[in-house]
C-alpha cells in the first residue's frame, strides 16, 4: 500500500465540505492554510484505530460530519469554534460523533425536530451534491429547500386529517 501523500488536499476538501454543511451558523468560517492537509493527516495517523493510514483517514472523515453536527447542538461550542476545535484529536472526534448529552434540553428538542436523515440512491446523491456545489450551497440545505417548496405547493391538497 502506498504511503499517504500529506500534500494531497482531497481529504481536506472532504473535511471542509463536512464543516460547511454541518457547522452551526455562528461557528467560524474555514479558509484552508498551506499545512492544513498535513495537520489533518497528523490527526488521522495519531488515532489508535486499526488499519493503515488511509483507513484511519477514512474513519476520521466518516466521523467528522457527526462530530460537527453534535458540536453544533452543544452549548459548549461557541462562536469561537473552528474546524480545528472539533477536529483536535481523533479520539475527540470519535467521542463527539458518539453524542454528548446537553443540559439545554430545549435546544436538543428543537435541533432534533429540525433534523431529518434520509438515504438517497448513490446517483441521486451525486446529482444533489453537484447541484448544491453549482449553486454555492450545501446538499442538506438544497434538500431542505426542495422539500419546503414541495410542501408549500402540495399543501392545498391536504385535508384536515393529513
Amino acid at each position: 500500500m502506498p504511503k499517504p501523500d500529506p500534500d494531497d488536499t482531497s481529504h481536506l476538501d472532504r473535511a471542509i465540505a463536512a464543516w460547511n454543511e454541518f457547522k452551526a451558523d455562528h461557528f467560524r468560517s474555514y479558509y484552508p492554510k498551506p499545512n492544513d492537509a498535513k495537520r489533518l493527516w497528523a490527526i488521522a495517523l495519531s488515532a489508535d484505530w486499526r488499519g493503515n493510514g488511509t483507513q484511519k483517514m477514512e474513519r476520521l472523515l466518516q466521523l467528522l460530519p457527526l462530530a460537527i453536527e453534535q458540536a453544533a447542538r452543544t452549548p459548549a461550542f461557541s462562536s469561537r469554534t473552528t474546524i480545528w476545535t472539533v477536529c483536535k484529536t481523533a479520539s475527540g472526534v470519535e467521542r463527539l460523533a458518539g453524542g454528548i448529552a446537553s443540559t439545554d434540553y430545549d435546544e436538543i428538542t428543537t435541533y432534533n425536530d429540525q433534523i431529518l436523515r434520509i438515504k438517497l440512491p448513490e446517483d441521486t446523491m451525486i446529482l444533489v451534491r453537484g447541484l448544491a456545489k453549482r449553486l454555492n450551497g450545501n446538499p442538506s440545505a438544497l434538500v431542505a429547500d426542495i422539500l419546503e417548496a414541495w410542501v408549500e405547493q402540495d399543501q392545498s391538497d391536504w385535508g384536515p386529517d393529513d
